[in-house]
């Protein structure tokens, strides 16, 4: 067994599943962001309870996975206390930066990361940003992450922000996740946030989120289509859902949401 995930991925090659016993991968002994690219990498931990990826004091995101195809996997991790600075595309994700790859992320949380971008720069996705991704997000918690535009730069995705490509999302809740903006700025999807591509919505909690717009507080849907079936949108200060004409809506509950 390696001591680091850092020295295993520079290690693996194609098709390679790593293994992560219970513990706390931090700054100092782990480089991040941890890397995935140009080849199909698994990484499983024990359970999200007990197997933290943490990038405290490192300034940067946890993870970063591009430029992959095949069955990429982020199984029973906790992706925390990540940062990344909006200077450019390839700034946003505070958690998680996705890009032009196959991802499947099981039994994971993605908690306290935060996107803060330079002045007049845009943020977008606090916990994970993904563009260009198929991807699967299940069973699975993001919750508490942070992103905020700057004077003439929006801040988009409290939680999440899906930029094209196709999700689905299942067994999700999205909670306590912010969007927020100074100067001039607006700020839209506390939780989540969507501009392009074809989603699905299975089973998606949506609670207690926060945008300074009063539109924008759980769901922002600028484009693409979405497909929500049995989702609960709730308690979310704010407009609960904003949506675009591809907006479908199959047993799901808008309750309890709005300013006061």
């Amino acid at each position: 067994p390696l001591r680091t995930i850092t020295r295993a991925l520079a290690r693996a090659g194609a098709r390679t599943r790593i293994h992560l016993a219970a513990g706390a991968y931090t700054n100092g002994s782990e480089v991040f962001p941890l890397t995935i690219r140009d080849k199909t990498i698994q990484l499983m931990g024990t359970n999200a309870a007990v197997t933290f990826l943490d990038a405290t004091n490192a300034n940067q995101r946890v993870i970063l996975v591009e430029y992959t195809v095949g069955d990429n996997r982020l199984e029973g991790l906790t992706l925390r206390n990540g940062k990344a600075d909006s200077t450019s595309l390839a700034g946003h994700g505070g958690g998680a930066y996705l890009r032009s790859a196959i991802v499947s992320i099981e039994a994971c949380r993605i908690l306290s990361n935060r996107n803060v971008p330079v002045v007049n720069a845009a943020g977008t996705g606090g916990g994970m940003y993904a563009v260009s991704v198929c991807g699967r997000l299940r069973e699975s918690l993001v919750s508490g992450n942070y992103v905020t535009g700057n004077n003439w730069g929006t801040g988009t995705g409290g939680g999440l922000s899906l930029s094209g490509g196709s999700w689905w999302l299942h067994n999700v809740i999205v909670s306590n996740n912010t969007a927020t903006a100074a100067g001039h700025a607006n700020d839209y999807g506390g939780g989540l946030y969507v501009a392009g591509g074809l989603h699905d919505y299975w089973g998606v909690l949506v609670v207690t989120n926060f945008a300074r717009t009063t539109s924008a507080a759980g769901l922002y849907f600028a484009s693409g289509t979405n497909r929500l079936m049995n989702c609960t949108i709730s308690r979310n200060r704010g407009m609960g859902l904003t949506g675009s004409a591809g907006t479908r809506l199959v047993n799901t509950f808008l309750i309890g949401n709005g300013y006061g």
